[in-house]
């Protein structure tokens, strides 16, 4: 598959837990948009929902993958995601990694997906491996 310049490259992170309540989820968001603002991270707040959860969730322009992986271990997060500029993208979760595609469609989905400025975003996922 081909791919070409889209956009720039991104991650996609959220600070709640869907075992916490909303209150609770409320104030990790916002300590996790403090900490972004701390670092001087450009980012954009989006929906997002994940196994079921919807929760508020951040684009974070950046490429230091190190920098989002403490932010996930931080906030105790399971997964976070890596968009490419081409639009392909990475899942990371502890034990294995997903790649796949970030695609615009033109509904809102039933599974896993986001929302930017009331445009739907979902993963389209091809392969995955061991870490």
């Amino acid at each position: 598959m081909t791919h070409k310049y889209i956009g720039p490259m991104f991650f996609i992170l959220s600070a709640e837990l869907s075992k916490l309540s909303r209150h609770t989820n409320f104030h990790r968001s916002w300590d996790l948009q403090d900490e972004l603002e701390r670092d001087d991270l450009n980012y954009l707040i989006a929906d997002g929902v994940w196994d079921g959860h919807r929760e508020q969730s951040f684009l974070v322009f950046i490429e230091d993958f190190d920098t989002i992986k403490r932010l996930a271990d931080t906030f105790d997060q399971e997964a976070f995601i890596r968009v490419n500029p081409n639009r392909s993208m990475e899942l990371f979760s502890p034990h294995r990694t997903y790649i796949g595609e970030w695609t615009e469609i033109p509904y809102k989905p039933s599974g896993n997906h986001t929302i930017v400025d009331g445009r739907y975003f979902q993963s389209v996922y091809f392969t995955s491996g061991a870490i």
